[in-house]
């Protein structure tokens, strides 16, 4: 049975939604607590996605209670009618684009994007199979600092763009200021409690984690990651700025009980 709220009373949650970072589980406890009033936004791209959510931002702010998928942190300022707060779920860096890399070789991935996209099939699974001819190394240097890269403004989300400490910084800012609270897919159990604090939910409801990813090794090999915690230095600097956070919340929460 859901969980009963006065939703047009609660500030609406903007769920910022990195792309291989293990949020998919924390889409399906917010299911079992909003029901309907649950919007996730995908399959569009990155563009499509950011319209979509912007224009239902603007048009229907109290359709929902939790509103999202792989959008900014300023999607937000579409939302001028109702307050709002912004939640995520953060992963280990490398995993991250690793998760990425794997799934960009998936043939039964590919087959789908390819279907999905307008143009010819044969020539979108062509074009999709071309850029996977990158190798893992080469991937993670030019999609270093994904964390970062998400949670900041668009102008630096492409690998082109050099990532530098101001960044970093900035990111550190908004987590602080603009989100309610956030999860980590390391700690999944502790993120589902503290999330269901943070909102006020009657019980922590009860959800296996997921595992989207079917392409990737049980394990990555070990050269990959000490590559990648070379590569995505800042990133793992925000990733332990983050766990400082987190425990800071998950402590407060435990007092309030």
């Amino acid at each position: 049975m859901k969980q009963k709220h006065l939703f047009s009373e609660n500030p609406l949650i903007i769920f910022t939604h990195i792309p291989r970072a293990g949020g998919t589980s924390m889409w399906q406890i917010f299911r079992s607590v909003y029901g309907e009033r649950v919007k996730r936004i995908s399959g569009k791209g990155p563009a499509g996605t950011r319209e979509a959510v912007a224009k239902l931002l603007k048009s229907e702010p109290f359709g929902y209670d939790v509103l999202g998928g792989h959008v900014p942190c300023g999607i937000g300022q579409n939302c001028v009618n109702r307050p709002y707060q912004y939640f995520t779920v953060l992963r280990d860096p490398t995993n991250v684009v690793l998760s990425r890399y794997y799934k960009r070789t998936d043939p039964q991935v590919q087959q789908r994007k390819a279907y999905n996209q307008p143009g010819e099939f044969e020539e979108n699974l062509r074009k999709m199979k071309n850029r996977s001819v990158m190798g893992p190394e080469e991937f993670i240097r030019k999609n270093n600092n994904p964390l970062i890269r998400f949670l900041s403004d668009d102008e630096i989300r492409t690998g082109e763009n050099l990532i530098t400490r101001e960044h970093l910084e900035a990111v550190k800012s908004r987590l602080q200021k603009d989100y309610i609270c956030l999860g980590f897919v390391e700690r999944y159990q502790e993120s589902v409690k503290l999330i269901a604090q943070a909102l006020g939910w009657k019980k922590v409801p009860q959800a296996q984690q997921r595992n989207t990813g079917g392409n990737r090794p049980r394990e990555y090999d070990s050269a990959l990651v000490e590559l990648g915690r070379e590569i995505n230095k800042l990133d793992y600097e925000l990733y332990s700025f983050a766990e400082k956070l987190f425990d800071g919340w998950l402590k407060d929460s435990l007092t309030k009980r």
